[in-house]
């Protein structure tokens, strides 16, 4: 797919999931900033899911912090995270997270996945 991605943009990107071995198609949040995209043509995303997979990695998406709202319920699977290029997006859906609820998602990244001292 030609194009560039943003911020909190929502897509569906081929993501891949180490316990089956094989790649999906699922929608993917953008987490990763512009910067990193224009310079090395790669960007971040984490795994958006209709599933609460693992509730304490979870984040339940209320219909509000969507750009579009949807009639399902979804969750940011934020232990799921993974790096991307252009080749990986499949659709675009024109959905974006309202920025004032990024700082939430961004603290559960961050507890979901890094180890603190």
């Amino acid at each position: 797919m030609i194009g560039k991605i943003s911020p909190l943009e929502i897509i569906e990107a081929n993501f891949f999931f180490p316990n089956e071995g094989v790649f999906k198609p699922h929608p993917v949040l953008i987490v990763s900033t512009s910067e990193l995209f224009e310079e090395e043509e790669i960007f971040y995303g984490v795994l958006m899911t209709t599933k609460n997979i693992i509730p304490k990695y979870t984040i339940k998406i209320e219909p509000t912090w969507l750009t579009k709202q949807t009639n399902k319920d979804g969750y940011f699977a934020t232990h799921f995270m993974q790096i991307f290029t252009m080749a990986d997006v499949t659709k675009r859906s024109n959905t974006f997270l309202k920025s004032e609820y990024f700082d939430r998602i961004k603290s559960k990244i961050i507890n979901s996945v890094f180890y603190e001292i």
